[in-house]
């Protein structure tokens, strides 16, 4: 059985303060309860947009990474979100705005695959180790901007890295 189902809930806009977590009965916990259980792998948590732009307003970079080392669901995220949860599991990391000062937040240094069905999802494929489009029409559009290659038929998975 796996473990039990968090969800990160930005509550309000101050960084930690009203950032708490939903368990799938609906009962709320404050961050630092779940960051333990996260640390741990005793919980495994879900993510939305609000709460990655939460997380990323943190000072400390160190609850933003145990969730993401955690996450089995990003949903509801913009097309530019979905790029920088590619980007910090990765290793490009992203340059954050916090209180006016810019900052950097390295990559995890994981290997990502992003699979996406529109447009809209561009940012995470263009960042992704692997990208993969479905649906014939966004496929094509996405091609066109994310490889020079007309095709990868017939070509290795070597010589598709290069």
């Amino acid at each position: 059985m796996p473990p039990p189902l968090a969800l990160p809930l930005a509550q309000s806009q101050q960084p930690l303060e009203g950032l708490r977590f939903q368990m799938a009965g609906g009962h709320c916990l404050d961050a630092s309860e779940v960051v333990n259980a996260l640390a741990e792998g005793q919980m495994q948590c879900a993510v939305t947009g609000d709460a990655l732009e939460a997380l990323l307003q943190q000072h400390d970079p160190s609850l933003l990474e145990t969730v993401l080392r955690n996450a089995v669901v990003f949903s509801r995220m913009k097309p530019h979100q979905k790029g920088q949860v590619m980007d910090l599991l990765g290793v490009n990391g992203i340059n954050q705005l916090i209180n006016g000062r810019l900052r950097y937040i390295p990559g995890m240094g994981m290997t990502t695959m992003f699979c996406g069905d529109g447009i809209n999802d561009l940012p995470a494929l263009a960042a992704a180790d692997v990208g993969m489009s479905i649906g014939a029409t966004d496929a094509v559009i996405a091609a066109a901007l994310s490889t020079s290659r007309a095709s990868i038929a017939g070509h290795t998975a070597a010589a598709l890295a290069s």
